[in-house]
């Protein structure tokens, strides 16, 4: 794996996303003013070492072929890992 990809959040940062993330309403029909309010929030207070990963990404002529974050907010409601059938509370 190439580490140059690997972006991690530290547990300061990964509560202070979630902190604001949790206070957007979430809209299941994924409405424009709900998009909106996602994106501003990640503009604001993401790391400026992984929103400038993500600003070159998305301009690069040659793109990394991924990225991985690391130590990310997860919504309260959401209790499975990725590994199928086992439940994490």
């Amino acid at each position: 794996m190439d580490y140059q990809n690997v972006f991690q959040l530290m547990d300061q940062e990964r509560n202070e996303l979630f902190s604001v993330l949790d206070r957007i309403a979430y809209d299941p029909a994924g409405g424009d003013a709900y998009i909106h309010a996602i994106r501003s929030a990640m503009i604001t207070h993401l790391p400026h070492r992984i929103s400038a990963a993500l600003s070159q990404q998305k301009t690069s002529i040659k793109p990394r072929p991924y990225l991985i974050l690391r130590n990310v907010p997860v919504d309260k409601e959401v209790f499975f890992s990725p590994c199928p059938n086992q439940y994490t509370p």
